[in-house]
């Protein structure tokens, strides 16, 4: 362990004897197969209702409730009507959502288009309560090339109410099944790929999620369905490129960071795609390529030239710095201790962490630091859908 990363071992040690213990979720994997997307979300509602129920009671998800009725209903019924008009299939998963949890079909819209509705809160300062949240990604590759290894890591960060709601799903498709079998962390009643997402080709995708300024709600369809779409689409070819290029292809209402890895082929590479309203920007690691710096993309545009606002950026700011002072993770055991430290990269708000190696296999933290606990889960991505 090199010496930077000793003293934040050691730092992480002193504020969790200070601050106390690292929270813990144990959120559940629910296992679902069907033929049709809608009967999936039924399942789904059903399975999850008690940490739906709890999510949509928070004070964060009443907020939003209120906003779409109020001042926000206009924007609300326009991304609801370009979403649902543009991702049919997803829409009837959402309309099973809720029937299987027995909740209003609007509420669970609202639920799966809160990251633009609190953007719009935010700027017109209606928003009552800061959640602001924040994620980490990080990898390091082989000094042979990313052909001889890498690791990934992701911090998933938001509020503890949402830790204590979310859940991981499984969705397998049947035979003649009108969506691909895809895996992913699930926000309560929400479509997976909001959050890291599997696909059955071993497609990794993590989101950073970003905040331009100006948000274009016309005729454009909200970030979660075209992330949703772009891992896991029926008919989807293996490989990185039919993933981003559904990405770049997207009409996003506002935009994303994408960090997506290919665990099943070692000349893919990795690569990452932000994009906002109609405009991308592709960056492919090349399978010979070796980076001698921090491979590192948190809550902000790092390629692309869009003004930003949220109360988060800051922060953001600040963790690119501590990253970039950091020497570069060499192994796995240096993310984990990335993902770990308490200054700005781990806090109360981390409800998930992830670790995703070069063979596929994926260690899977609930709340507690990857560098002092053993993970919740472990999984490889290649197999995932096979047991």
């Amino acid at each position: 362990m090199a010496p930077f990363r000793s003293t934040l071992f050691i730092l992480y040690v002193v504020l969790h004897i200070i601050h106390g213990a690292s929270l813990s979720y144990s959120p559940p994997l629910y296992h679902i197969s069907a033929h049709t997307l809608y009967d999936a979300g039924v399942q789904h509602g059903k399975m999850a209702k008690e940490r739906i129920h709890t999510w949509f009671n928070s004070e964060e998800t009443q907020e939003v409730f209120h906003y779409a009725t109020t001042e926000g209903k206009e924007a609300y019924t326009q991304l609801r009507t370009a979403s649902e008009s543009a991702y049919k299939v997803y829409a009837d998963e959402l309309r099973g959502i809720a029937e299987g949890a027995g909740l209003s079909l609007d509420n669970v819209w609202a639920a799966q288009l809160m990251i633009e509705l609190e953007n719009l809160m935010e700027m017109s300062g209606v928003r009552g309560t800061n959640f602001s949240s924040h994620c980490t990604d990080i990898s390091t590759v082989s000094a042979g090339g990313f052909t001889k290894g890498f690791v990934h890591g992701h911090n998933e960060d938001w509020s503890p109410d949402a830790g204590k709601s979310y859940y991981y799903i499984k969705y397998t498709a049947l035979p003649g099944a009108d969506f691909e079998s895809c895996g992913g962390l699930a926000y309560p009643g929400a479509l997976i790929g909001w959050g890291p997402t599997w696909n059955r080709h071993g497609v990794y995708m993590s989101i950073n999620t970003l905040y331009p300024k100006k948000i274009d709600i016309g005729k454009t369809i909200s970030t979660a369905f075209i992330q949703r779409d772009a891992i896991c689409r029926k008919g989807l070819g293996a490989g990185l490129k039919p993933v981003y290029t559904i990405l770049q292809e997207g009409r996003w209402s506002e935009g994303s960071s994408a960090n997506l890895i290919d665990t099943a082929s070692s000349s893919t590479g990795i690569a990452n795609v932000e994009t906002w309203t109609s405009h991308s920007a592709l960056t492919i690691l090349k399978p010979s390529d070796h980076h001698t710096t921090n491979m590192s993309h948190l809550n902000m545009y790092k390629y692309m030239d869009v003004t930003q606002g949220g109360p988060w950026l800051e922060r953001s700011i600040i963790r690119q710095k501590i990253l970039d002072e950091q020497p570069p993770p060499e192994s796995k055991a240096d993310i984990m201790d990335i993902l770990s430290d308490p200054k700005e990269i781990f806090s109360d708000k981390t409800i998930a962490s992830m670790v995703l190696d070069s063979s596929g296999n994926m260690l899977v933290w609930d709340g507690t630091a990857p560098s002092t606990s053993a993970p919740l889960y472990t999984w490889n991505l290649r197999t995932f859908f096979e047991n």
